[in-house]
Formats: C-alpha cells, structure tokens, sequence
C-alpha cells in the first residue's frame, strides 16, 4: 500500500521540478536577451559618437570642407553601416529564438511585452523624430533604438561642433584647438559615461544590485567613480585648452564663446537629477558647463530607452510628447433617479532611472434623490480623467 499511495506523489514532484527547470531557463534566455539589447545598443551608441567625432574633429582641423555632413561622408557611411548591422545582428542572436531571427515566431523568442517593451517606440525629444513604429518583434525593437540613438547622437555632437567658427578651422591657432579639445573632450565623456552606465545595468540584470544607474548604482560604487573621473578629464581638458594663459576656466584671459564660435544659449533640456541645462553662455566656465550637461542628457535618455524593464516609461525628459486622454460619457432616460458620479484618477510616478513610487488618489462621491411628480427625469453623467506623468532621475 505504501508503495502504491507513493507514485503519485514521486509524479507530482517530477512534474514540479520538471516545470521549476524550465520556468528557470525561460528566465535566464529573457536575462540574456535584455542583456544583450543593452549591452548591444550601448556599444552602437559609442560607436556612432566615434565615427561621427572623427569626422568633425577632421572639419575642424581642415581635412574636410567645413560644410561635410559628417553622417554622409564616404568613410563614415560605411563604418555607420557596420555598426549598425552589428546592432542588429547582436539583438537577433540573443532574442530571434532558435533561429536567431527576430522576423520569425519560433520556439525560444521572448515577446516585447515580456521584455519589458511597450507596442509602440516612444520617440525622442521635441520635435519628434519619428522614432514611433510598433513594436512586435525584436526586429522593431532594434529599429526603435537605432532612430532614437541616432537622434540622441547627432544631437549631442551638433551642440558644441555645430556652432563652431568654421573660418579658422585648420589654423591651429589656439582658438582652433580649444575647439578640438570641446569636442573631442565632451565626445569622450560621452562614450565614458554610456560604458559606466551599461556595466552599471548589466549587474542589475544579472542579480548583482537593485539599485537605480547611475547613483547609487552597483554596490561598490564603480559607476559614480568612473563618471567622476571622465567628467574631471573633460573639464580638465577643455579648461586647459581654452582657459588662458592660466589654462583655468574663470581665470584669466579665458577665451570667449564668440571667439570659439559656441552658442549663445545652452538647450533648455533637463537632466534626470534633475538639473536644467539651459541658460546663457558666457565664458569658458559656462561652456564646460553646457556641454556637461547636455552630454549627460543625451547620455542617460540613450541608456533609458535600452531597459525599459527597468526604466518605463520613457521619462518625460526624454519624451515630452506623452498624451493624457480625457474621456466623457453621459446617457439620460426617463426614470425617477437622479445619479452623480464622478472620478478622478491621478497617478505620479517619479523613479530615479530604475526605481518608481506612484500613488493613486480616487474620490468617488454618489448622490441619490427621488421625488414622485407627474414628470421624471434622469441624467447620469460620469468623467474618468487620467493623466499620467513619469520622470526619472539618475
């Protein structure tokens, strides 16, 4: 009997560990798959920031005509194209299924939804750059990150080389090479700053910490030491480059914005801290300032949109252009209640890249009358308003 009544339960527990097993190994194929999205987008990013700096550091010391559209020139066309293939190659080895193909369903390919990813890519910025296509496969989530990488990217080197006074590049006067150090420094900081934040989610990914990138980030505190040390470099650099004899912005004889051909104003964008960017440029200081800043915008909307797992929606600073809907239903008919109700339904969340609170609030207030007259009547009326506003600070 004892054997008998026992083979239904050694069943059942086959069945529970056979089930355990696969649950954990459909976990750990998810793991790897964001993982590799974001490891993959956070290499395209540096990439494209190289390829690009390249070309504009050559404008600025005379080796291409100061009009060269960097993103058309010859060489850069073709590193381009093969970062980008790498980026795509990279998502559909990790997340295509057992086919590694991000167009197919097959066994092995986790969902979007799954992921973390929303139906739709959420753009970048306003205006908006069309960065909005559905989102099905993995195959639309690469393209969602390579619009809005590409963007961000072209963006951040457009705001310090952009303004430059093209009628002394390739003097290598000292006015020229303070230009080179901006740009050269700021597009360093940028791909330091994109590595340090990667590595920082790539532990969160892997069970490491659960703490929101970059501050306080992994548990040694890597990330925070190795974006202060890029930042010093940077500021150091440009400081010493076009700080005057000193070589100290502040100091003395420190070269203008005019001079340098910087913009007069920095972009009125915020950073996740948050800290406002914009502002009058004013000196060598203020323009350190600037590019730091807007840097570290361009950076940390970049990584955001790459873990939506951990960092969603897309916080407003990334993508002002979120909806709120308003809906409003009334129906009448010919009854002796008269019926009011109205709700209201608020939700915050503010999360610090990773991490989210949110509260809701209802108020629902019901008032019932009845009279008995010759003529009735009934009007029911109901509002539902919800409007939903997320941002995040790193």
């Amino acid at each position: 009997m004892t054997v008998r009544a026992s083979r239904p339960v050694a069943t059942a527990l086959i069945a529970a560990v056979l089930l355990l097993g696969s649950t954990t190994a459909a976990l750990a194929e998810q793991v790897k798959c964001q993982r590799a999205i974001a490891k993959a987008s956070a290499k395209y990013v540096q990439g494209r920031t190289k390829v690009i700096d390249k070309c504009e550091q050559g404008k600025t010391k005379g080796q291409f005509p100061a009009v060269t559209v960097c993103t058309s020139e010859a060489k850069a066309v073709l590193l381009l194209g093969k970062l980008e293939a790498k980026l795509s190659s990279s998502i559909a080895k990790a997340c295509g299924g057992d086919d590694k193909n991000c167009t197919t369903n097959d066994s092995g390919e986790d969902s979007p939804a799954s992921l973390g990813w929303p139906a739709q890519c959420p753009d970048f910025e306003t205006p908006t750059y069309g960065c909005t296509n559905a989102i099905a496969n993995c195959a639309d989530i690469f393209t969602c990150l390579k619009c809005i990488q590409d963007a961000a990217v072209d963006q951040a080197l457009a705001s310090y080389y952009g303004n430059f006074a093209s009628g002394i590049f390739g003097t290598n006067s000292d006015v020229n090479k303070c230009q080179q150090a901006i740009g050269k420094a700021t597009s360093k900081f940028i791909i330091a700053r994109s590595k340090a934040m990667q590595k920082c989610w790539d532990y969160r990914l892997k069970g490491l910490h659960s703490n929101a990138c970059p501050n306080p980030g992994d548990l040694a505190g890597r990330t925070m030491t190795l974006i202060a040390k890029a930042d010093l470099k940077k500021r150091t650099t440009i400081c010493k480059a076009c700080g005057g004899p000193d070589k100290i912005c502040g100091g003395a004889a420190d070269l203008t914005p005019a001079q340098i051909g910087f913009s007069s104003s920095c972009p009125a964008v915020t950073t996740f801290e948050p800290t406002s960017c914009g502002g009058a440029i004013l000196d060598a200081q203020s323009i350190v300032d600037c590019v730091d800043c807007v840097a570290t915008y361009k950076t940390d909307c970049m990584d955001a949109v790459a873990v939506p797992e951990f960092v969603s929606p897309l916080p407003l600073q990334c993508n002002p252009n979120q909806t709120t809907t308003t809906t409003t239903t009334s129906t009448s008919s010919s009854t002796s209640t008269s019926t009011s109700s109205t709700t209201s339904t608020s939700t915050s969340s503010s999360s610090t890249s990773s991490t989210s609170t949110s509260s809701t609030s209802t108020s629902s207030t019901t008032s019932t009358s009845t009279s008995s007259t010759s003529s009735t009547s009934t009007s029911t009326s109901s509002t539902t308003t919800t409007s939903t506003s997320s941002t995040s600070s790193t």
